[in-house]
């Protein structure tokens, strides 16, 4: 048996060698560019500055800031940002233009006060029109203080092995803070495309950088700690091309109408949970489009109190209320015509009182109450007289009318009375128990789930989940006592919680265990590699399962490394075990042998050595020196 030894070129071996290694990890990678957005390369900048104040749902605006009206507002000299981009790599930018906060006090003292409350800011940008690029939310932008940090370039690398980011505790020594702003002129870039000078920090480079108008405005926002510690990509936020920003106003606290029956001449007390700021910045009340005087209404913490002379019949109300700096708060009040006489207490129906059945409610017989009955509600729907019956002592209700399980207020209307309310509770019908497949069960094959056949429960069937997700209706078929669901949803091995929804009924629930499906015969050639131990060395494997031996402490020099060979999957004629030696990462010379390793069962090489050192073995197909061609890892 011939055994070949080869020397090849380093370069292209070097080049095969990241091409097996490119196959294995599926890593695509891109280039470094000029360009720091995620948006478009390019776009028209802005020529002006719409501001627009978001309130009440509606969008009013504000006032349109010429250039020259920008330049006056802007900051006396250049503002420095950093932020780290999708690459990832860090990025400096250099701005002059308007902060946030003088744009926020300039409306709020020229077009409109109610600005200075605002809740977020949305951008739009000519690269996007007409649809906004994004909304910042003033607790991102101040929530915490935003710095440049002029040594994040010096204190940034990304990991060769996994292309994670990282930076040293030295990222964050002598910030600058910052504040949001919409530059003017700008410039921005990634620091490798313009520091030359070993070890600089990038800082007296990025200074000495021109700035230009063509990506006005930009959107700089700064880093806080948190994002540089965790390597934030944020420089797609840096948004270029600004020309409309909308000043969104917070929310009111929601308010909940009085629930306690009012009716006409009666004050009424709307709650909401408190907020101070907002209680505090309350202007007015109107009441169906008309203000109140503020003798006629009372507010405390958590509680609006309107006097009852501004209910004067029953109805509905629409109640606002404004408060400087926030959208309207806004409710509807009912408001029940005063009584003449109680009617009689009502009684729920406790039996037979599952979904589509007729319920009873039972109450102590007035014949003058029950005569004086005009109508019927559930749940605030008007019931057709012939969904209901009245005898003494029993209302009766439809069946259709309870169409699934819950709580149903129903009310009885009767003239000269107030309404004989009753919440009745109806059940869902209890579902046929599920029988989990115990046969032919392993993953991708279908499963049928038994059950003691129920026609109405069958036909009644709405849906069925697996893990919580709904399963499209081709995916499952019912049979009378059978259920069979598709193999396709059960993609690996493991427990599945199934539940069958009908109609009326409680969930029908089982949980159907999958197995393992036999694992498939190898098809590909396969060697198993198992060096020889030497004290001199480590053996281990790297994260994609590539056999590997590292130079123990203490170790250098002329060393040889050999491995045994053995099929697990045959190949027809050679294969090639390569040895490649790695220093910090870095692959510094390999050695390969050929030969039929069916027949032959180890191979070796030596290398000149220091601690710390990699040797990686593995098994291809053959190695050439054709680019267009890639060898075929056998492991």
């Amino acid at each position: 048996m011939q055994i070949i030894k080869t020397n090849f070129n380093f370069k292209k071996i070097t080049s095969w060698i990241l091409s097996v290694f490119m196959i294995l990890s599926l890593i695509t990678f891109v280039g470094p560019s000029s360009a720091v957005s995620a948006k478009t390369d390019h776009s028209d900048p802005a020529t002006d500055f719409a501001v627009y104040i978001v309130k009440n749902g509606q969008t009013i605006p504000l006032h349109e800031y010429s250039m020259a009206e920008m330049r006056a507002l802007q900051t006396p000299d250049p503002v420095y940002y950093s932020s780290i981009d999708a690459m990832p790599a860090a990025v400096g930018t250099k701005a002059q233009g308007v902060l946030l906060t003088t744009l926020i006090n300039d409306l709020a003292k020229n077009y409109n006060t109610d600005a200075a409350n605002y809740s977020a800011v949305k951008l739009y940008c000519t690269d996007t029109k007409p649809n906004p690029y994004r909304t910042y939310l003033r607790s991102f932008l101040y929530g915490s203080k935003r710095y440049y940090f002029p040594n994040l370039y010096a204190n940034f690398s990304v990991d060769p092995d996994t292309g994670d980011p990282k930076t040293t505790s030295g990222a964050l020594d002598n910030p600058t803070e910052v504040e949001p702003m919409f530059a003017v002129n700008s410039f921005q870039d990634r620091y490798f495309n313009f520091v030359t000078t070993p070890g600089s920090t990038g800082e007296s480079e990025l200074k000495s950088k021109t700035m230009t108008g063509v990506e006005t405005f930009r959107f700089c926002y700064g880093q806080t700690i948190k994002n540089v510690t965790n390597c934030d990509s944020m420089t797609n936020g840096y948004a270029r091309w600004t020309y409309r920003v909308d000043i969104i106003l917070p929310q009111a606290p929601a308010m909940t109408a009085d629930t306690a029956g009012k009716t006409a001449g009666q004050s009424v007390d709307f709650s909401f949970t408190d907020d101070a700021a907002w209680r505090g910045a309350v202007t007015g009340v109107t009441v169906n489009g008309t203000a109140l005087d503020s003798s006629k209404y009372s507010i405390s913490a958590g509680k609006i109190t309107i006097d009852g002379s501004e209910f004067t019949a029953a109805g509905d109300y629409k109640i606002a209320v404004q408060a400087k700096g926030y959208n309207d708060a806004a409710v509807t009040q009912t408001i029940k015509a005063a009584p003449v006489a109680a009617p009689p207490s009502m009684t729920a129906d406790s039996s037979n009182n599952t979904a589509g059945q007729s319920i009873d409610l039972t109450f102590t017989d007035d014949a003058a109450w029950r005569n004086a009955v005009t109508g019927i509600t559930v749940n605030g729907k008007a019931l057709d007289s012939s969904k209901y019956n009245i005898t003494a002592g029993k209302i009766t209700i439809d069946g259709s009318e309870f169409t699934a399980a819950g709580d149903y207020k129903i009310a009885v209307q009767a003239t000269g009375y107030s309404d004989a309310e009753v919440t009745q509770t109806i059940q869902k019908a209890p579902a046929p128990a599920l029988t989990a497949d115990s046969s032919n069960n392993t993953a991708g094959q279908s499963i049928d789930l038994a059950f003691t056949d129920d026609a109405a429960w069958r036909n009644a069937v709405t849906g069925i989940t697996v893990n919580g997700t709904a399963l499209d209706s081709s995916k499952y078929s019912i049979t009378a006592g059978k259920i069979t669901i598709n193999g396709s949803v059960f993609t690996a091995a493991g427990d599945y919680k199934i539940a069958v929804q009908a109609k009326g009924y409680s969930d029908a629930e089982v949980t159907q265990t999958i197995q393992k499906a036999p694992a498939p015969i190898p098809t590909t050639p396969i060697y198993k590699i198992t060096p020889v131990e030497d004290a001199a060395c480590k053996v281990g494997s790297d994260d994609k399962g590539i056999t590997t031996l590292t130079v123990n402490s203490g170790v250098s020099g002329l060393k040889y490394f050999s491995t045994k060979v053995a099929p697990v999957k045959s190949h027809q004629g050679n294969e090639t075990v390569v040895f490649a030696k790695y220093s910090k990462g870095v692959l510094i010379d390999m050695n390969a042998t050929t030969a039929d390793f069916d027949m032959v069962s180890s191979a070796g090489a030596g290398f000149n050595v220091n601690e710390g050192d990699v040797i990686k073995i593995y098994v291809v197909d053959q190695l050439t020196n054709d680019t267009n061609v890639n060898p075929v890892v056998f492991q």
